[in-house]
């Protein structure tokens, strides 16, 4: 027979005492709770919301939320919006950004290649008056006529002109936080172009955890370091689950997460999942010079599996690209790549795997876009959501043109 000392006794029951502090004082957090809401009735998302309220007194940092493997979010505070020049389509990116920065109560915090949409611009000048903004271009654009209106206001402005990278590459990143609580990120750059002809796809994730992922992002950037100065973020790793909680019926809808470039292995991860693939891969791509992704297209294809894709006209011939000499030589019904007809820019960097894994975001599959550039990649696996971007290719895919055309 085991006999405990009295020294173990103590042991034990101190930390019996610690776990009922625990509980009890759980027990006090979920009755605030339902006091404050005049209920005793509790849901699934109450459970969810309960980590999420009072977003307003979340410190900057948000040092009370820490950083879990697996996060779950409501599709209710998710939303995909494609944009191109189409007349259905027009100007829909343009709406996302400006309604994302009214909406603005306490903090708007953006790091953007490119800014210089008059009526957006004019949106944040505005909003400045009530809102600590802070943004962060490529210093290519940094005096752009109408991103200089920015200039000597409240607003603080910063570029990459201090990047330490053997060339002089690009802060390509595409995303706003607002408020700790909201991100809309993407692929399209809030210019002209961006928002009113190029082809393009944005996101908007209502989640603190996904906002403290692309605040840590931003922090880094706003203390100038810059491609491959950056480190990992302590949200590395993490899956967000997309569920319904309607009707009290938990169904898990897909899952994804985010990459940034360089410091988490983008080209691995893209290279990774094109090789999981087993009947088909789809791709719309501003540019495509990754020789692991072009070879990889290539191998597949030897394989059986449907190669199909969309490029813009303008980069095929860029240093790097095997487009017209490999891809137009093995040109076959297992593989078969085309060139967009926008007028202005075909500006996706979108992989369709087996009609359920979506790649995008704000790198392009170029050795600058995976090693020296300021980007991120969404990695999205959701039969729920891959018809949207299997419509979006199938209308650039209509539209486009054999390459000798």
């Amino acid at each position: 027979m085991n006999i405990l000392n009295r020294n173990q006794l103590h042991s034990k029951s101190g930390k019996l005492t610690s776990a009922i502090s625990v509980l009890l004082l759980l027990c006090l957090v979920l009755l605030s709770y339902f006091e404050m809401n005049g209920s005793i009735d509790i849901t699934i998302e109450d459970l969810e919301e309960i980590v999420l309220q009072d977003k307003n007194q979340t410190s900057h940092n948000l040092s009370n939320i820490s950083p879990e493997k697996v996060i779950n979010i409501s599709y209710e505070n998710i939303s995909i919006t494609f944009c191109n020049d189409n007349n259905d389509s027009t100007q829909l990116c343009l709406h996302k950004f400006v309604n994302f920065v009214k909406k603005s109560e306490n903090e708007l915090l953006c790091a953007l290649y490119e800014l210089d949409e008059k009526v957006l611009v004019e949106t944040i000048l505005n909003k400045s008056n009530f809102v600590n903004i802070s943004i962060i271009v490529d210093d290519n654009y940094y005096d752009e006529e109408e991103f200089i209106v920015l200039k000597n206001t409240t607003i603080n402005l910063q570029n990459d002109s201090l990047r330490q990278s053997r060339y002089n590459n690009y802060m390509h990143e595409k995303f706003c936080i607002r408020d700790n609580s909201s991100v809309l990120f993407g692929s399209a750059n809030p210019s002209i172009n961006g928002m009113y002809y190029n082809d393009n796809v944005i996101m908007e994730v209502n989640s603190e955890y996904i906002s403290q992922e692309f605040l840590e992002e931003f922090n880094q950037l706003s203390i100038n370091n810059f491609g491959d100065e950056k480190i990992k973020n302590n949200f590395t790793s993490t899956i967000y689950q997309i569920r319904n909680y309607s009707n009290l019926d938990d169904k898990l809808l897909g899952e994804f997460e985010i990459l940034f470039c360089p410091q988490e292995d983008c080209e691995m991860k893209l290279v990774s999942i094109l090789n999981s693939s087993t009947s088909s891969i789809y791709f719309a791509t501003f540019v495509l010079t990754l020789n692991s992704v072009e070879e990889l297209l290539l191998n597949k294809a030897n394989t059986g599996i449907e190669i199909k894709g969309v490029v813009e006209p303008r980069l095929m011939n860029t240093r790097g690209s095997e487009i017209n000499k490999k891809f137009t030589d093995f040109y076959d019904t297992n593989f078969e790549v085309r060139k967009d007809t926008n007028r202005k820019t075909m500006h996706h960097k979108l992989f369709i795997v087996d009609d359920e894994i979506i790649v995008f975001g704000s790198m392009n599959p170029s050795a600058s876009g995976a090693y020296y550039n300021d980007e991120f990649l969404v990695v999205l696996n959701s039969s729920y959501y891959a018809n949207d971007f299997l419509n979006e290719f199938e209308r650039l895919w209509n539209t486009s043109i054999e390459l000798g055309e």
